[in-house]
């Protein structure tokens, strides 16, 4: 599955995270409570100017949360220490991060 519009849950994310653009980042509700399943935006904010948030993150109450660069780090990691890694190894640690 490749991600085709801004919007994708966080799970997406993580499973896409190899052929996700590193200069994205994902823009998430404020929230101190992260499941798999909320969704956010991946927008690149190189299209914005600084400190400015993205129109429709704006609209949806979303925060720009972390880099995919950064995913993809996460990601990798995890693959690299568990044979047999799942996307719920992979949302440990991004939440740990």
């Amino acid at each position: 599955m490749i991600i085709d519009s801004p919007m994708a849950t966080i799970k997406d994310v993580l499973i896409e995270a190899p052929n996700l653009l590193w200069s994205n980042s994902l823009f998430l509700p404020d929230t101190s409570k992260w499941k798999q399943e909320i969704k956010g935006i991946i927008w690149d904010c190189t299209d914005v100017q600084s400190n400015e948030v993205p129109k429709i993150a704006e609209e949806k109450g979303l925060h720009c949360s972390i880099g995919i660069q950064d995913i993809q780090q996460i990601a990798d990691n995890v693959r690299q220490q568990l044979r047999n890694c799942s996307v719920e190894h992979s949302f440990k640690a991004f939440l740990y991060h």
